[in-house]
């Protein structure tokens, strides 16, 4: 995401101390960005020991666009339900799963503003940006990507017509490049101007039926790049050779270091037992189609990160990926791949992981009343990364941590089994780890039951209630149920104002080796 004006932010905070505004002291909330006009998002930020005016104002300035990209996809899933039943809800969760790296999209037209407090040393930032501005952005994005997707179609035909198919795989390649920032710009474009019904129609289109009689349908370019590539689609190892091929012909940077994210069932975050296996089929093809080096560690050792989707439809699966540039999280390539069933099915691994059902109910939960807004924010990740994890019997696992004012943290990790067990409780992170990244000192290491967990981390700017555990197969397991543990853990009761709270999510398949 653009810093967009963010000098204009740094430099408000050299001016003298005022009474605070009307958003600061209600986190964002004003009449002069009315909601129903603005996407708002709001960032606080406190002082650290290193007296670092500037990364201050940074801080709070990116926390706020932040809030903005989730306010987008909050209002994306909302439309996504609201039309799945109803016009191409296929299309739908595959627009809603492309949006993911929200850190990708860029923001115009943005305004900010940025009060810091010289008693409490909180440096407060507001960006909105007018929904209707946003909308037309995106939806001049959405006008040029369809004129080159169609010159591109055309292109790629025409080479295929005079017998050059080095360039006309070149050419439909780029189309699905193309085809997954048209599927962003739709989607932003449709959520911003209450028309995401009608985007989904477009995409839809897109699939179905060719414009101009220049263009083609995004299906025939997937034939075409699997015809001229004389590869049938008879394996889980041509479906990941496919892939590989078609991120080749996109991505020109020589030498490049890749890091291969196990793909995940549809938009749950969930991987399982085929996802693990995939992504070591597809590192082996990258490695010999693309020649890019494979490494398995996330941040500045990768200057791309592959992940994608599968999504079984209609007796086939559907393969979806991204690759994405560490710097900004721009999409560099995309490629889609469409198999039959019986192709996966002859792996004989499962797509989904073996307790999915159980943790879609609880997904469901988390998601009611989750911790939204306000000035305090949390940051959580592992020594895999934040998303796409997969860990395997044994292996170890670090959680790193950030927070933007001193905050006691909770985590409370949901097993497999339904069982939930308290990690970690009242951990204080104080004044001297504000705005650094904190290792938690403790180790976790991934043991029985296997399958779809999930790890929530609270933060608190007060200690937590109190929350009743019991000992049981060397965990804190929790004695209390979901909803009790969550009000707990959220504060549905009356606080004082003074308290703030954050919540965020990772999602983890565990698995055998």
């Amino acid at each position: 995401m653009k810093l967009v004006q963010l000098s204009v932010i740094i430099a408000a905070l050299n001016c003298p101390a005022f009474a605070a505004p009307e958003w600061v002291e209600k986190s964002g909330k004003t009449q002069e960005y009315p909601e129903a006009v603005w996407f708002v998002g709001f960032g606080q930020a406190m002082l650290d020991i290193d007296k670092d005016m500037a990364a201050c104002g940074e801080s709070a300035a990116n926390m706020a666009k932040r809030r903005i990209m989730a306010a987008v996809l909050t209002r994306m899933k909302s439309e996504v339900s609201a039309v799945a039943q109803q016009i191409n809800g296929q299309y739908a969760e595959q627009v809603y799963s492309s949006l993911k790296e929200e850190s990708a999209l860029d923001i115009e037209g943005l305004k900010t503003e940025a009060f810091f407090d010289n008693k409490t040393k909180m440096c407060s930032a507001l960006a909105g940006v007018k929904k209707s501005s946003l909308a037309d952005t995106y939806q001049r994005k959405a006008a040029r990507l369809r004129e080159e997707l169609a010159v591109r179609m055309k292109a790629g035909k025409d080479a295929e017509g005079r017998a050059d198919n080095a360039a006309a795989l070149d050419e439909y390649g780029e189309c699905l490049r193309l085809s997954r920032e048209l599927e962003e710009a739709l989607a932003v474009s449709g959520v911003a101007g209450g028309g995401a019904g009608r985007a989904f129609a477009e995409l839809g289109t897109l699939e179905t039926k060719a414009g101009s009689p220049a263009e083609m349908t995004l299906p025939q370019v997937r034939e075409a790049i699997s015809r001229l590539a004389d590869k049938p689609l008879s394996s889980v190892d041509d479906i990941a050779w496919h892939i590989a091929f078609a991120l080749r012909g996109q991505e020109q940077k020589k030498e490049s270091k890749v890091l291969v994210s196990p793909f995940t069932y549809r938009d749950t975050k969930m991987s399982s037992p085929f996802g693990r296996y995939f992504k070591e089929t597809l590192s082996a093809n990258i490695a010999r189609v693309a020649k890019w080096n494979i490494i398995e560690a996330a941040g500045p050792a990768a200057d791309l990160v592959l992940a994608g989707t599968y999504w079984p439809q209609n007796g086939k699966v559907k393969f979806i990926a991204s690759l994405r540039r560490v710097s900004d999280s721009g999409i560099s390539a995309g490629a889609e791949v469409l198999a039959e069933q019986r192709v996966i099915d002859a792996a004989n691994l499962s797509l989904r992981p073996e307790n999915f059902k159980e943790a879609m109910v609880d997904k469901k939960a988390f998601e009611n009343g989750e911790l939204q807004g306000g000035g305090l924010d949390v940051e959580a990740w592992t020594s895999k990364g934040g998303d796409n994890l997969v860990f395997t019997r044994g292996e170890k696992m670090k959680i790193y941590l950030r927070v933007n004012q001193p905050a006691y943290v909770r985590f409370i990790y949901h097993l497999a089994d339904g069982k939930r067990t308290l990690l970690l409780d009242n951990y204080y992170l104080d004044s001297t780890k504000v705005n650094k990244v904190y290792e938690v000192p403790e180790e976790f290491e991934c043991a029985p039951p296997f399958g779809a967990e999930t790890l929530q981390v609270f933060a608190s700017t007060e200690k937590f209630d109190e929350i009743k555990t019991e000992k049981a197969d060397g965990y804190d397991i929790l004695a209390e149920d979901l909803g009790r543990a969550l009000a707990t853990s959220r504060g549905f009761r009356k606080a004082a104002k003074a308290v703030q709270k954050a919540e965020v999510r990772l999602v983890l398949t565990t698995m055998e080796k």
